[in-house]
């Protein structure tokens, strides 16, 4: 690993915010969050994307996928409620890491989470090439109870030859798409595209990127019944989080199958 990767992750200058995902009735619930990491502020680095497109660029998913993961469990143990917990991962990590189930169990040991309230968010940014042992990965974590969802479909290497090969429980629509789809004819037709390939797959559709009441509408017109976005809430530290969790919400979360 490069000396700066080193440096940031033996010094802990990672950070993690929740961003919540909804339930987008008339009375939108709150009904998981999915950890990002931020890298140390005030650097080039603090942007996610930036932090991870060196990760890639080293070839170092892998050990700071594993960084991240603990990270964002410890902190979401520390939250005033347990949610669900969406946590993103590289498929190429998946698929290189044989290990990675048993790791994954041993932190929610350690830090009193139920396996079964994680999601996998798997995020494709380069190929992966051994389609069996990522699969094989994928059905360990399902024995434990774990979700698995497709990032930011409509991106990234062949994302429906992941969406063939994983058969997700969920479909998250990147934000470029959900933008704008208020007032574009073209994004509501993709929309309308991943809605139907999603029914076909049984998978539940995530909407990313809300931020327009034209935008909710057009969502909402459109039956996707999940989604995240600076409309509904900002991404948040875990000291502010409580904020975004009335106890009402909280008992109408539980009764939605997320």
């Amino acid at each position: 690993m490069t000396d700066l990767l080193d440096r940031m992750l033996a010094e802990r200058d990672l950070s993690v915010v929740f961003q919540p995902i909804f339930h987008l009735a008339d009375d939108p619930a709150l009904v998981a969050v999915e950890a990002l990491t931020r890298g140390p502020r005030g650097t080039h680095f603090e942007s996610a994307s930036v932090f991870f497109d060196y990760v890639r660029l080293k070839h170092q998913e892998l050990a700071v996928d594993r960084h991240c993961i603990e990270n964002a469990i410890a902190a979401a143990a520390a939250l005033p409620s347990r949610p669900r917990l969406s946590i993103n991962v590289h498929a190429a990590t998946l698929e290189r890491d044989d290990d990675f189930p048993a790791f994954l169990g041993a932190l929610c040991d350690d830090y009193s989470i139920d396996a079964g309230m994680l999601i996998v968010e798997m995020v494709e940014q380069s190929p992966y090439w051994n389609a069996p042992r990522l699969l094989g990965v994928l059905r360990e974590l399902r024995s434990m109870g774990i979700g698995i969802a497709v990032d930011d479909v409509g991106f990234g290497h062949g994302n429906f030859r992941m969406i063939l090969d994983a058969r997700p429980e969920y479909m998250k629509i990147d934000r470029y798409f959900v933008g704008g789809c208020g007032s574009d004819s073209y994004r509501r037709s993709l929309l309308r595209s991943v809605c139907q390939l999603a029914r076909d797959f049984g998978s539940i559709v995530v909407a990313e990127g809300i931020e327009t009441e034209q935008d909710l509408r057009t969502v909402r017109d459109l039956q996707i019944p999940f989604g995240q976005g600076y409309l509904l809430a900002p991404p948040t530290p875990t000291p502010e989080f409580a904020a975004y969790r009335p106890a009402a919400c909280e008992e109408r979360a539980r009764e939605i199958p997320i």
